[in-house]
């Protein structure tokens, strides 16, 4: 779970990553998310009728820990969050070795 902060206040938004790294920011599908030595950007682009929103994000992770900021039409919001790894249903987190 994400925390966005901007001028408005703080909100909450969960962003997910696939293993083929694209993704949701919200509701919102991502079409590639990039990760190279810790750092991580996406970008989309949203279109209503002839009009277009963008969103970048960039930022970097470290120690589970995920910080950068989205810039949109809009302004800039700084952007906080951890790592959470799910388990889908059905799957068991891997057994500990017996030696």
């Amino acid at each position: 779970m994400l925390d966005i902060t901007s001028e408005r206040g703080t909100r909450k938004q969960r962003l997910i990553v696939n293993p083929d790294m694209s993704g949701l920011y919200g509701a919102i599908p991502i079409k590639k998310i990039n990760l190279k030595d810790n750092q991580v950007s996406f970008k989309v682009v949203m279109e209503f009728g002839e009009r277009k929103y963008e969103m970048d994000f960039a930022g970097k992770m470290k120690e589970q820990k995920l910080t950068g900021e989205l810039t949109t039409s809009r302004g800039t919001s700084k952007i906080t969050g951890q790592k959470v790894l799910r388990t889908f249903r059905g799957e068991r987190p891997p057994a500990a070795t017996a030696r």
